[in-house]
């Protein structure tokens, strides 16, 4: 359905005064009457069911599917021109794969990938963003799809690869003055991404053994508070910080990276931290010791 209501979206012509502004509270929903979803079919059935249940009878519009469909109340009111509805069912997404070309719309997920809002395991993670770490950005929203999720407690949360694919997504949404990136120094594995965690250094500047500072947005300054190049020392993990210790948070990331390569349990593992180029030791944990703090 995702590329269906993106395809409507084009479609501005049904309504009437286009344009200008009017008072609307009809709801426009991209389902196809028949078209099998992975959460529920989207049969009559279905589709009543929503409506009586959502406080919306009525008012729910699928303007792909409308003239197969019972008017809704906007149609009734001549706010939408029915006449310029579709009544497409079933399957098949040819013909709004031909109307996205009609319209331009090249960018849209596969068709019949399913809606991730009925994923089990993105929506969980979805739940966890929203309801324990409660700030987050666009881009968090993106990394859910990707890795594995683990959380250490409210405000710190890690992203591990699971697949090469995943590792290089990983990558793309690192950002250098806001997270902290880490791997196995010597195997292959995942690689290992704590979101914002150069957030929670402490707001003050601190300085680092090569004489260098890391601001609150990440930025790194040279003792005499020129900005360095993105070479320099990010981090190092012998610096001090105000409440929580950030080389415990990447020892515990460290630990999980190490698991998941063949390094055995218990056995030293060299680890290291890409936002900084500097390497640590540490203990690898069986990734079953922390199946518990898995999103």
């Amino acid at each position: 359905s995702t590329l269906t209501m993106d395809v409507y979206r084009e479609n501005t012509f049904a309504f009437h005064g286009r344009g200008r502004q009017k008072a609307c509270h009809e709801r426009l929903h991209g389902g196809l009457l028949d078209q099998w979803e992975s959460f529920m079919p989207q049969n009559k059935n279905s589709m009543n069911y929503v409506e009586n249940n959502s406080g919306f009878k009525g008012e729910i519009l699928r303007p792909l599917s409308a003239k197969i469909l019972p008017k809704t109340i906007m149609e009734k009111n001549a706010v939408v021109d029915r006449t310029q509805l579709y009544a497409i069912s079933g399957r098949s997404r040819k013909i709004q794969i031909q109307m996205a070309k009609e319209f331009g719309v090249v960018d849209y997920p596969a068709p019949a990938g399913g809606c991730l809002l009925t994923d089990k395991n993105f929506s969980r993670r979805l739940k966890d963003l929203m309801l324990v770490q409660k700030e987050y950005s666009k881009r968090d929203l993106y990394l859910l799809k990707h890795g594995r999720h683990i959380r250490l407690d409210e405000h710190i949360k890690i992203v591990v690869g699971k697949s090469e694919d995943d590792n290089n997504n990983i990558e793309k949404m690192y950002d250098p003055h806001r997270d902290i990136m880490l791997r196995h120094a010597c195997l292959a594995g995942p690689i290992v991404l704590i979101p914002n965690g150069l957030m929670l250094i402490s707001d003050e500047a601190m300085l680092i053994p090569d004489g260098a500072m890391l601001s609150s947005e990440g930025t790194m300054l040279s003792s005499d508070g020129a900005m360095l190049s993105s070479e320099g020392t990010m981090l190092s993990s012998n610096f001090k910080q105000a409440g929580e210790n950030i080389d415990d948070i990447i020892k515990k990331a460290g630990t999980i990276c190490a698991g998941y390569t063949k390094t055995k349990h218990g056995e030293q593992a060299q680890i290291l931290v890409i936002s900084g180029n500097y390497e640590i030791t540490v203990n690898a944990l069986a990734p079953d010791t922390f199946q518990s703090l898995m999103i």
